[in-house]
């Protein structure tokens, strides 16, 4: 299998790309709340075939808490 961005992180993983925090969740039709959906979302692991765990998933932004 090739090498995919984030093809480890399980469902429900928060992982950090370029400063953001993003959750790993199941995709359900859910690729336009994406991260990378307006951005270029190549070498990233969201599909199947791509990712370890053989699940569709996307990758939801965390907002941060305000203090």
């Amino acid at each position: 299998m090739s090498s995919y961005l984030f093809q480890d992180a399980k469902v429900g993983d928060v992982v950090r790309f370029d400063g953001h925090r993003l959750e790993v969740r199941e995709q359900k039709g859910h690729c336009p709340d994406c991260f990378f959906h307006s951005r270029v979302c190549s070498g990233v692991a969201c599909t199947a075939a791509e990712r370890e765990d053989m699940n569709y998933i996307y990758y939801k932004q965390l907002k941060t808490k305000k203090k």
